[in-house]
């Protein structure tokens, strides 16, 4: 390195301490003042290596030597040069945390103007600086591991090489680096807030950091030397915070420990139950409802309670058939009777013994003679208005055949844990009883199927409720919690292992469903989900398909592409093609038309070029699911490289859309286990889809022209849904969403599609869909995700 003649001198002087890093005043002695120099810097801890260090040159002309505090000493380097390369002058010195922080209380009061003008001189860093923002902790399961997140952002120069890869390392507080995986999962370039013409770029940047680590140090590193480093410490308090702040983010609202007040004030009142029984003289239909409860050593107390809240129903027609499976219990029996003697509309079948819960229940459809038949399990309690609901409901749709309702758990006499589901899902429902509580399916259906056996005890509901929704017309959700399942020791509500025997149940009840349907179908249990099954659909042949790789903003993946896709997946394919046009181009739609107009295939595959599938046979599992005559669309769960979702399907509300499951780590299993199930969602966005060719065809017809990829997508499915066909997302199959230089939103964080020209044309063609509920979410759901109440 070439150095200068002139007379200069570099020390250290002032030092102080800060948000958890070092300061320390430069005393530079030459003939430029230090804003026209070179600064740079480098530090070392001994056993680890270097670690992050920066010079703030500050507007009084002073540099200052930015540290992290390391907890142990430091040998810290300051280096000047001219802007010829020369070096001027360097200084090095032994940085001790101890020291430093004694050093910082003395100088705090000696000299207190400096130490104001030094300390925390970086936490609004000029323009031509870069900055770390929007820290995120994302708590992972199955690993040593969290996820740490992050923005980088700084002003770009003329001269500045945009396409410079980021890379993100982390430091613990021994000066140890710690981060694993770090990689980029999108940015954005565009004009600074307040500030027409600045361009700044925002990369959002993600690592592996260890799963105990309290204290860190982040620092953002470019390959070219012209992309300004910045470095953040986040101390133990901080840590915490952003691990309490992703725990509120996912805070489920089965766990809202304000749903017992919640509950309450939404409970019917006096004044509504009398209401409801003068609007049931009106009602054009009013259908008896046999209530059919199996007995089995019910303990007095909870039969009594499940009795009463039957008898207090507020609409009046049905009749409550108790089947008595264990008459020798002379205690219960004695109840039983009073309570027939008492009611005209209590029926009674005494079994001679225990032939089961299915075998039981059978008894008592038997003697059942209402319109509809209801399950009733004989420890729980319903609302007094659950049978009102069920009646206006049918009342409105004369078509109904099969009725369910939001339920929750009762335990101790409080409420908890409420299950707020989605309308009717026969996708959902083939992967797991979802439907559950109270079951309320038509006589004249039920009469038409073959009747549960003894081998699928402990699944009988499950098994019926997948026999009545192949056939039904139209299936009721009444969206309130009617229903309380008592916790108890032998109850399946509050330990999942009570009834073993149900697991095999539960399988068999899936598999002889898809049998009736006759589709080739393998079921297997889904890990760390109990009573949680993934379909797996044979293919015998390949149908044929069609694939169109749309290129990414940056071209990524564009080059290649079809020899790659053939590497990736065990399946042949008629025609793969990549788009003329980028995703963010609206004129790629008119392309997409073409493409699938002139496609000679049963099916097309639609996908970003940088997308890659993980395993082989995904498309097989695809292909296998559009195949059904009620899919129209299939997707994968889309991640990001750090493995955190990044699609799982949208979510679609009043004037809003946004993505479930946003930023979960893909090994995380969501209360419910909805994101790794199978199931129906409203739209996908346009990452990667497959479609049947035709219905897609009729998609496009009405397709907006100008539209880019990624909402045209969104357009796309809710077409799909127009013509009766579900979009269904499979998380059994993964596809990695490398992104190269995606534009995401100027907030990286931003998961609702608020690109205003964009999002004001879906608002334009879908204002009457986007003014209802998203039949797949509850609306007690608050407004950004699976997580919270409703205010």
């Amino acid at each position: 390195m070439p150095t200068s003649s002139a007379k200069t001198s570099l020390s250290f002087g002032i030092i102080c301490r800060g948000d958890g890093k070092i300061y320390c005043l430069l005393e530079y002695e030459g003939d430029k003042p230090a804003s026209e120099l070179v600064w740079s810097s480098s530090s070392v801890v001994p056993h680890a290596g270097t670690v992050p260090s920066r010079v703030v040159v500050l507007g009084t002309g002073q540099a200052v030597l930015v540290l992290p505090i390391i907890a142990t000493e430091q040998y810290a380097s300051v280096f000047v040069h001219d802007a010829d390369g020369h070096e001027l002058a360097r200084a090095e010195r032994r940085i001790d945390h101890r020291l430093a922080r004694v050093m910082s209380k003395f100088n705090s009061a000696i000299h207190t103007a400096t130490v104001d003008a030094i300390r925390n001189c970086d936490r609004h860093p000029a323009l031509d600086e870069a900055s770390i923002l929007d820290n995120l902790i994302i708590t992972t399961t199955g690993g040593p591991y969290h996820i740490y997140q992050c923005s980088c952002t700084y002003v770009l120069q003329d001269d500045m090489n945009v396409s410079d890869d980021l890379t993100l390392e982390v430091y613990d507080q021994q000066g140890q680096r710690v981060s694993e995986q770090a990689c980029s999962i999108g940015e954005y370039i565009g004009d600074m807030p307040d500030m027409p013409g600045v361009t700044y770029r925002r990369v959002r940047l993600s690592a592996r950091i260890p799963m105990d680590l309290d204290v860190l140090v982040a620092q953002v590193r470019g390959k070219d030397q012209q992309t300004p480093q910045g470095f953040l410490c986040i101390q133990s308090w901080d840590v915490a915070d952003l691990r309490h702040r992703w725990g509120e983010t996912v805070f489920a609202a089965e766990d809202d420990p304000r749903y017992q007040e919640w509950f309450e004030g939404r409970r019917v009142t006096h004044l509504e139950l009398e209401q409801q029984k003068l609007i049931q003289s009106r009602m054009t239909e009013q259908p008896l409802f046999s209530v059919i409860v199996p007995l089995y050593h019910t303990p007095i107390e909870f039969f009594c309670e499940m009795a009463d809240s039957v008898l207090a129903q507020s609409y009046s027609k049905f009749e409550l058939i108790l089947v008595n499976s264990t008459p020798h219990d002379e205690e219960l029996a004695r109840e039983v009777e009073k309570y027939r003697a008492a009611d005209e509309r209590v029926r009674v079948a005494d079994l001679e013994k225990n032939l089961g819960i299915t075998e039981n229940t059978n008894a008592g459809i038997d003697v059942a003679s209402g319109d509809f038949l209801c399950f009733f399990d004989h420890d729980d309690v319903l609302e007094p208005d659950l049978l009102f609901h069920y009646a206006h409901a049918i009342s409105e749709h004369l078509d109904t055949d099969m009725l369910y309702c939001d339920e929750d758990k009762l335990e101790d006499g409080r409420y908890t844990y409420p299950f707020f589901k989605p309308d009717w899902d026969p996708i959902l429902e083939e992967t797991n009883n979802y439907v559950c509580h109270m079951l309320c399916v038509r006589r004249s259906v039920f009469d038409q199927l073959d009747r549960p056996d003894a081998a699928l005890d402990g699944a009988q509901d499950h098994s019926l409720t997948l026999a009545v929704g192949e056939h039904a017309r139209h299936v009721e959700h009444i969206k309130r919690v009617m229903y309380h399942w008592r916790i108890h020791a032998a109850s399946t509500a509050g330990r999942t292992d009570v009834k073993q025997e149900s697991y095999d149940a539960g399988k068999l009840a899936i598999e002889r469903h898809f049998e009736r349907l006759g589709m080739d179908v393998d079921v297997a249990e889904v890990p760390g989900a109990p009573h949680c099954f993934n379909p797996s659909y044979r293919v015998a042949e390949h149908p044929s398909v069609s694939v169109l790789a749309m290129r990414a903003e940056d071209n990524t993946g564009a080059e290649g592409f079809a020899e790659r896709l053939g590497e990736q997946l065990d399946y042949p394919f008629e025609r793969v093609s990549v788009s003329t046009h980028a995703e963010n181009d609206p004129a790629c739609i008119d392309e997409i038309k073409a493409f699938v107009e002139a496609a000679p295939t049963e099916y097309v595959l639609l996908m970003r070029s940088d997308v890659s599938f993980e395993s082989r046979d995904a498309l097989r599992q695809l292909v296998g699911l559009c195949s059904r005559n009620d899919v129209g669309m299939v997707a994968p769960l889309v991640v990001y490289p750090d493995g955190t979702m990044s699609h799982s399907g949208l979510v679609v509300r009043p004037w809003r859309i946004f993505q479930g499951h946003y930023l979960w780590p893909r090994t995380a299993i969501a209360v419910r286990a909805r994101n790794v199930l199978v199931h129906s969602v409203s739209t996908v966005e346009g990452v990667v889809m497959l479609a049947q060719r035709d219905v897609l065809k009729q998609a496009l017809a009405k397709a907006p022209a100008k539209l880019d990829f990624l909402r045209w997508g969104i357009d796309a499915g809710l077409r799909v849904r127009e013509q009766g066909l579900s979009v269904v997302v499979d998380p059994s199959v993964c596809a990695i969403e490398r992104q190269g230089r995606r534009q995401l939103s100027a907030d990286a964080l931003a998961t609702t599609y608020e690109n205003v020209g964009q999002h004001n044309i879906l608002k334009s063609v879908w204002a009457q869909r986007m003014l209802r509920p998203d039949p797949y979410y509850s609306p007690f759901f608050e407004q950004d995700g699976y997580y919270g109440l409703e205010k």
